[in-house]
């Protein structure tokens, strides 16, 4: 894996080794022109920087790739580029060279190799490539210590569909490699058009599970870190497994430690976006955006896990963090915008406080549980209030929460209804306790009112907040 990374970096490099500027220039200056192309989208790159080494010149390519350097010293130059994408892809740092002229223009041709070009470098010859191929690459640490990992396993899965002619059922394949001498693995053949869930083991040491997709770039570089803190005291003498025989995370369980992430909440316009819930899945830990969008958790486990921003209005982000005990970590996150529908025109009665007093006589009634805003005052988050119930389970993994009613060795998903209206977990997980005035869990479908009945009567959960009408 190593010598595979060098390789890259010597395709990359038009030059294979570093070549540093003259010490003595001939007199006079020239230009440096040329163009940069991205093999792996197949489009001229925009916004690259080029430098020329051992000097303050430097040019940025155009729309077109094309980029310019005046008043280079004249002579055998280094020139060095790179992008936001070749700083993703470990790719950063490339070097080339260049002859300068006095009062001429040197011309250069610069850019990043193509997927088959990585493929040969990176893949086993045994492996055939094929166009829903991907590859994901990189390095396994301790967090903390930051000494590469040799042997460590990182699992790789998905979901598939499959079909045997007659019916379809849902699969999910498994990829598991194994670090190297320095620490580096590489796994190819990944699906790059769907969800895939990555999670390491070392040993004693784990991540927490992390999603990404390989598109439209169908190459990724992700190192990750491992700690003892991601896994649960509970499970030192028995760890839980995942479906893909990795560890992973027992549901609800707070896991402490002493990194701290921080990071400003802004839109697509750049506009800071407070009110934003923000969440560690790993640690079971959420804050909110203060007014300027920015956020502090504190006391998280090291390691490689997930961050989470969600508001309503704009579409769910996650990025990818990498916490190390003791310090802390900054992490920006940008909100997408919200897919808007169509808008619908809705007519219905409206009385004073009719939710509130509807709530009121079903408490009188009883066959469920209610809480009340007393009962819920001080918690952190809607899913603590609902933690505790009897028969609901919840569960918080990966970027998701869920939650069920089990019945003996039966599980079902129960309806969920904000202020009267068909809801999802996702939804109920924004609103804020502070902004509830009751709440009503039927766990079986005799108890539950005509009007939450839902279509699996299995069970609901109806969340009333204070601007209900």
């Amino acid at each position: 894996m190593a010598r595979a990374v060098r390789r890259i970096q010597q395709i990359c490099t038009l030059m294979l080794a570093v070549i540093c500027p003259a010490t003595v220039h001939a007199q006079g200056v020239g230009k440096v022109r040329g163009a940069i192309y991205d093999s792996l989208s197949n489009k001229p790159l925009r916004g690259a920087t080029v430098f020329i080494s051992g000097s303050t010149k430097l040019g940025i390519s155009n729309e077109l790739g094309e980029f310019l350097v005046d008043s280079v010293p004249v002579g055998k130059q280094s020139v060095s580029y790179s992008t936001p994408l070749l700083d993703s892809l470990g790719l950063s740092g490339m070097i080339s060279s260049v002859q300068v002229v006095a009062n001429t223009e040197a011309t250069l041709s610069l850019g990043i190799p193509s997927f088959a070009t990585l493929w040969r470098t990176l893949c086993p010859r045994t492996l055939v490539s094929r166009t829903d191929s991907g590859i994901v690459y990189g390095g396994i640490s301790n967090a903390h210590t930051d000494t590469r990992l040799r042997g460590a396993r990182a699992v790789f899965s998905w979901l598939a569909m499959e079909t045997n002619g007659k019916s379809l059922a849902m699969n999910r394949p498994v990829q598991v490699v194994r670090t190297d001498s320095l620490g580096n693995y590489v796994a190819c053949g990944l699906p790059t058009d769907i969800s895939i869930t990555a999670e390491i083991d070392a040993g004693p040491m784990t991540s927490s599970a992390i999603d990404f997709v390989l598109y439209p770039i169908r190459i990724s570089h992700r190192d990750f870190l491992v700690s003892t803190e991601l896994i649960p005291v509970t499970a030192s003498s028995s760890r839980p497994t995942s479906r893909m025989g990795a560890p992973t995370l027992a549901a609800a369980v707070r896991l402490r430690g002493t990194a701290t992430v921080r990071g400003t909440v802004r839109d697509g316009n750049g506009v800071p976006q407070g009110n934003t819930l923000i969440t560690a899945p790993s640690a079971d830990t959420t804050t909110r955006t203060d007014v300027d969008g920015k956020y502090v958790l504190a006391g998280l486990p090291a390691g490689t896990q997930a961050l989470r921003a969600r508001k309503l209005g704009y579409g769910p982000q996650t990025v990818q963090i990498d916490l190390r005990p003791g310090q802390v970590t900054d992490a920006d996150i940008g909100l997408p915008a919200a897919t808007v529908l169509a808008k619908v025109d809705v007519k219905a009665e409206r009385g004073a406080n009719v939710s509130r007093k509807g709530f009121e006589e079903r408490k009188k009634v009883g066959g469920g549980y209610f809480l009340t805003d007393r009962d819920i005052e001080n918690r952190p988050d809607m899913v603590s209030v609902l933690q505790g119930l009897p028969s609901l389970k919840i569960q918080r993994r990966n970027m998701s929460t869920s939650i069920t009613i089990e019945r003996g060795p039966a599980v079902c998903v129960p309806s969920v209804y904000l202020d009267g209206r068909t809801s999802s977990v996702d939804e109920l997980t924004l609103v804020r306790p502070e902004e509830v005035f009751g709440v009503e869990v039927y766990t079986h479908a005799a108890e539950i009112p005509p009007q939450f009945l839902g279509i699996n009567q299995c069970g609901s959960l109806v969340i009333w907040t204070k601007n209900a009408r």
